[in-house]
């Protein structure tokens, strides 16, 4: 009997644990860290970063690095525009979700 017990306790205590892998994979700050990686690796086959870092002038130079980000982001592919654009609004969701806290995973 008590084997019986201890196997059926083996059995829901796997349960409870994958059940409490899977809400912590499937955290909307999870999430979203899993689509802003998404989109890096989209990214890498859209735009050549080794020739925007060799092009890109010092961050210090704060006037001369803007006009050179907007005028990669502004004169390049839509598809570009626009997953520069969700990354940049998933980012700030990141941060967002890091300023409050992450929290923990909470089903009701």
């Amino acid at each position: 009997m008590n084997d019986i017990n201890t196997h059926t306790e083996g059995i829901v205590m796997k349960r409870v644990l994958r059940m409490y892998r899977l809400r912590r994979l499937l955290h909307p700050a999870y999430l979203k860290l899993y689509a802003l990686s998404a989109l890096a690796l989209l990214s890498t086959g859209l735009v050549s970063w080794s020739n925007i870092f060799a092009n890109m002038p010092s961050p210090v130079e704060v006037a001369t690095f803007y006009v050179f980000i907007s005028n990669a982001i502004l004169n390049t592919e839509a598809i570009v525009q626009v997953t520069v654009a969700v990354a940049l609004l998933l980012a700030l969701f990141l941060v967002r979700d890091a300023l409050r806290g992450w929290g923990s995973v909470r089903t009701a």
